[in-house]
């Protein structure tokens, strides 16, 4: 898949099983459908917004549990997935 495209539903399906995180940890996703850019999920910093500095000061996120954002067809972001690997 080429880096400036989203994931369709299976990628995003394959993606979220690739992730071995407890099904309990709390992430953020968007409220907004896939076709809206909301197709991830986010790790989130202390003061609970996006490690990634996904979004602005208008997006709205809400903080789920990892297994809820699995459910919604949801994959965790590339960009979280890369910070916390550097980390």
């Amino acid at each position: 898949m080429p880096a400036d495209s989203r994931p369709n539903s299976d990628e995003r399906q394959h993606q979220a099983e690739q992730d071995t995180r407890a099904d309990g940890m709390d992430v953020l996703i968007t409220p907004s459908g896939s076709a809206n850019g909301g197709y991830a999920y986010h790790d989130m910093d202390k003061k609970g917004q996006p490690i990634c500095n996904a979004g602005d000061q208008n997006t709205e996120f809400k903080k789920v549990e990892i297994s809820e954002a699995k459910r919604l067809n949801k994959t965790p972001c590339g960009m979280c997935k890369r910070l916390r690997e550097i980390a």
